[in-house]
């Protein structure tokens, strides 16, 4: 990651550990090599703010257009189509959440709920038809307890300007792809409530760490809003030394592993 970088945490067994009791309460999506990480504003100028107090809101340099009084959490990554020589690359937009849309403030709407409203705004803005726009998408979000439909999406391709060399690539929508640098794992549920799954009734249920109710119901008082979701979040990366496809080296036994992972996801998860 690039100025963003010391928000991130990277997840070890024992702080994974920590952080939930239940798999459930949280989202996980794939982080690419970026070139920015920010929140910006709507048409007919865009800007930029890299998240710290310090920093300015700068005027993004690429050709997209948003509505009025648009707030977003976005990356700006480059999509690869291709290979080798036959090989492009784009900048493309992705959203990772939103704030404030044409006006309206989504913040303290359930993630789903706000994500679902991300895919209906980039349906309404996207121009297909003008190829010399950068095109703008919602980060692919998956449920943590599905997990490893990430890990069956990546592959070892030959990137341009990688001597040759292949590299972990994630194949997303539209055979489009990307090089992944990690994972987000970003909490959905507010404290002290988590979310479990009755064996008996086999659905989900929360519960309520400080009361000790359970309930099938969502409660209004679980929805984690965005700075809870953006706050919050974990960061698992894909250095050297760690191993999430069979092609790449042997996995560092002092790093976080895939399979410790996807164990802790089942045990936590059932």
């Amino acid at each position: 990651m690039l100025r963003l970088e010391e928000r991130t945490r990277e997840t070890t067994p024992q702080s994974n550990y920590r952080a939930s009791q239940s798999a459930l309460a949280y989202f996980n999506r794939i982080q690419s090599e970026i070139s920015q990480k920010d929140n910006y504003l709507g048409k007919p100028q865009i800007y930029t703010w890299d998240g710290r107090q310090s920093d300015r809101w700068v005027k993004l340099d690429l050709k997209t257009e948003l509505p009025w009084d648009t707030l977003l959490s976005v990356e700006i990554v480059h999509e690869l189509k291709g290979e080798r020589k036959a090989q492009w690359k784009i900048s493309v937009i992705h959203i990772l959440d939103v704030l404030v849309l044409n006006g309206s403030d989504v913040r303290e709407k359930h993630f789903n709920q706000r994500i679902q409203l991300a895919e209906k705004f980039v349906k309404s803005v996207s121009k297909p038809s003008w190829p010399d726009m950068n095109p703008i998408r919602v980060k692919e979000v998956y449920r943590l307890e599905e997990m490893e439909k990430i890990f069956v999406r990546l592959e070892m391709k030959i990137i341009k300007g990688s001597s040759g060399t292949p590299k972990l690539s994630y194949t997303g929508r539209d055979d489009w792809h990307l090089v992944p640098t990690g994972l987000y794992i970003v909490r959905t549920v507010n404290e002290p409530w988590t979310m479990g799954f009755s064996r008996s009734f086999k659905r989900k249920f929360f519960y309520n760490k400080k009361t000790k109710n359970s309930t099938f119901d969502l409660p209004a008082d679980t929805i984690g809003p965005f700075h809870i979701c953006y706050y919050g979040w974990l960061f698992w990366e894909w250095g050297d030394g760690i191993h999430v496809h069979e092609s790449q080296k042997p996995q560092d036994p002092d790093k976080l592993s895939k399979e410790d992972v996807l164990s802790f996801i089942q045990t936590h998860s059932a």
